[in-house]
């Protein structure tokens, strides 16, 4: 369902949405999601001082020296356009004619912790890379309150979707979003819906549920959520967690994981792009052929 009014149609344009994770937690009854089109992605990072006096993990998450990156998703993000309902031709709503439903449409934004950055203005165009060392440096000025929409919460908001599962055997669903109301709703939601063309929020209670769009799993289908000409090369990427170290797009390189006293704990050569190698629970120095050697705190 192309949305050639802000998307005009070419070879190298991609469908694939990404979905993004909102808010899911604490068995959350009905999730929340967010679409998007041409992902950006800056894996979230730490560099550490290597101050060797730092014997503690304290130490050396509370020295300035140490640099924090949180992981940022830059991407155009569907929104419900309900603000934007009363005007008289906003996103090409009458050359379409959704007959004065509110429509669906893209906005640039960055997704970052519980927060979704929209980037407006002297914002726009802004890449993964700058929000992150925007924010890493404590420039949360650069963005205005208007343009921070808060997701750690169970609210309906305007830049969320959830999915509502008609049945298990055929897994269709319907997508759902609703003004400001908690989730989860009851057939007085506000479903995604195809007029002419044009995707809308219809909210008429059961006829809205009875005319929104069914939407299928397809399991294989072929795509990806970057468009081709914004395709970036990758890097390779270490991550700690509980027990392991694992080491992304590294495959055919070797690895040497050290302890804090210097002793090796691992030294392999890597088969998968993205390999988990055991690793005992503290400061571990990673090593990858070709690659600067990074600490890791393993939980």
């Amino acid at each position: 369902m192309p949305n050639s009014y802000q998307f005009p149609e070419n070879e190298g344009t991609s469908y694939t949405f990404y979905v993004d994770t909102a808010y899911v937690r604490f068995n959350t009854s009905m999730p929340q999601y967010m679409i998007a089109l041409h992902p950006d992605i800056a894996a979230g990072d730490t560099i550490w001082c290597d101050d060797p006096s730092h014997t503690t993990l304290e130490d050396l998450l509370n020295c300035i020296h140490t640099k924090r990156y949180d992981r940022v998703v830059k991407a155009e993000y569907l929104y419900n356009a309900q603000d934007s309902v009363k005007n008289a031709d906003y996103l090409g709503k009458e050359i379409y004619g959704a007959l004065n439903k509110t429509r669906l449409a893209f906005v640039e934004g960055a997704h970052v912790g519980d927060t979704l950055y929209l980037l407006r203005g002297k914002n726009a165009g802004m890449t993964a890379e700058e929000v992150q060392h925007a924010l890493s440096g404590g420039n949360y000025a650069r963005f205005p309150k208007e343009d921070r929409i808060f997701l750690g919460n169970n609210d309906h908001k305007r830049y969320v979707f959830s999915f509502r599962l008609l049945d298990d055997v055929d897994k269709r669903f319907l997508i759902e979003s609703v003004g400001n109301q908690i989730a989860p709703t009851t057939n007085n939601g506000g479903w995604l819906q195809n007029i002419n063309g044009v995707m809308v929020i219809v909210q008429e209670s059961n006829e809205a549920y009875g005319l929104a769009e069914i939407f299928d799993v397809v399991a294989g289908a072929e795509g990806t959520a970057t468009s081709n000409d914004k395709v970036t090369a990758t890097s390779v990427r270490v991550i700690a967690s509980e027990g392991k170290v694992t080491i992304l797009n590294a495959s055919g390189k070797k690895v040497v994981i050290n302890n804090i006293l210097g002793q090796a704990v691992a030294n392999k050569v890597l088969t998968s792009d993205n390999a988990s190698i055991t690793a005992p629970k503290g400061i571990v120095v990673v090593a990858v052929e070709g690659e600067e050697p990074v600490k890791a705190i393993v939980k």
